[in-house]
């Protein structure tokens, strides 16, 4: 199974990775902080194994980024607002080799953890460029039919007021919020709100806030990954 968070920066999505790897481990569930470095390498090795033995052919891959590219060439040339990308293929290369990783781990015994997974990488893109919601949904629902098997998206919601004040307080180079003004740093937040919300809107989530108790959202969470033995498929 597949557990990837989206939110603002400082809305608590790799500390709430953190304490669903913890609840999960007490309860016995295999778990995989795939946010954790060591853990990434290892995930990375495990894909380049299914490549090569076949399991998930890159033909695929080469399909669905050729189609993204296809949605982001309609409509207007695309320029960088933030400076966060120099162009948009990073992103469509990211978002396939997401698709990749997941189609195999969704259908796995182990939860895999995400604190930034699939979804999160085209908010990031669409809210660099620009893009409308009319194409940041065609782009996700063509990452999103490509996915089958066990897979939950939660979205962590920060008031603005808090994700500036969290911000603010670094006293270090985390991301390239970091090196926005106050003015761009407002209207990228809010351009996140805008794609977050929209996904939230068209697609399964579950809803938590950085002030919900941590033990009523881990529980929200945990009802939604072990489902009772009577429960369908959520996702």
């Amino acid at each position: 199974m597949v557990v990837e968070c989206i939110g603002l920066p400082g809305s608590g999505k790799t500390y709430l990775i953190g304490k669903l790897q913890e609840a999960l481990e007490e309860k016995g569930i295999p778990v995989v902080n795939a946010s954790d470095s060591r853990a990434n390498r290892i995930i990375r090795k495990a894909a380049v194994k299914l490549l090569r033995a076949g399991v998930i052919p890159d033909r695929e891959a080469g399909e669905l980024r050729s189609r993204l590219r296809e949605i982001l060439a309609d409509g207007e040339p695309r320029v960088s607002r933030f400076g966060i990308y120099e162009d948009t293929d990073y992103t469509v290369r990211s978002a396939a080799a997401f698709v990749q990783r997941y189609r195999k781990m969704m259908h796995s015994p182990k939860v895999y953890l995400f604190d930034e997974g699939l979804v999160h990488a085209l908010v990031k893109l669409c809210a660099d460029f620009g893009i409308s919601n009319e194409i940041f949904l065609s782009m996700a629902g063509e990452t999103e039919k490509r996915l089958a098997g066990r897979r939950l998206v939660i979205y962590n919601v920060i008031p603005m007021r808090d994700c500036l004040a969290s911000i603010a307080e670094r006293n270090r180079h985390i991301c390239a919020f970091d090196e926005l003004s106050g003015e761009e740093l407002k209207e990228i937040l809010g351009e996140y709100e805008r794609l977050n919300g929209c996904y939230a809107e068209h697609y399964d989530t579950v809803e938590v806030r950085r002030e919900e108790e941590d033990r009523r959202k881990t529980e929200r969470i945990l009802e939604r990954i072990l489902p009772s033995p009577g429960n369908a498929d959520q996702r």
